[in-house]
């Protein structure tokens, strides 16, 4: 048997470098440009299991991503593994959600347009999210 060292555990449950990369753009464009984030339309919950869960306000008196849930009110709700999210954002997958919910790993409530722009922004503008990916009824 293979025992792993506390460090070596930690290091298997940090976030995947798209992860990072894709939460790192979300803050880059609420520093950089506030005003961008405003055309979201709508306040967002991202949930990815054993990784982390983030609140982006992008309506309101405090617009901004939050690392942690809040009380703001948000039009729709993401919950996915990490392995789904990077599919999301690579154009050249063709995603199935309707599969994922049924085995359990994407679920979505609410308005999953506001998460749809909220792609095309990280993008930096296009996204084949909405070709690719149907929210599943």
């Amino acid at each position: 048997m293979v025992e792993l060292s506390d460090t070596e555990i930690e290091s298997v449950r940090d976030p995947l470098s798209e992860t990072v990369d894709f939460i790192d753009s979300i803050e880059a464009v609420c520093v950089k440009n506030a005003a961008a984030i405003s055309t979201v339309g709508g306040n967002m919950f991202l949930s990815i299991p054993g990784v982390g869960c983030w609140t982006l306000v992008t309506q309101g008196a405090r617009p901004g991503l939050f690392p942690e849930a809040t009380n703001d009110e948000v039009d729709v709700v993401i919950m996915c593994e990490e392995w789904v999210l990077h599919e999301l954002l690579d154009p050249a997958m063709v995603v199935d959600l309707g599969e994922y919910a049924d085995a359990g790993v994407f679920a979505a409530d609410g308005d999953f347009t506001v998460f749809q722009r909220l792609l095309a922004l990280a993008q930096g503008g296009g996204s084949m999210v909405g070709v690719r990916a149907r929210k599943p009824s």
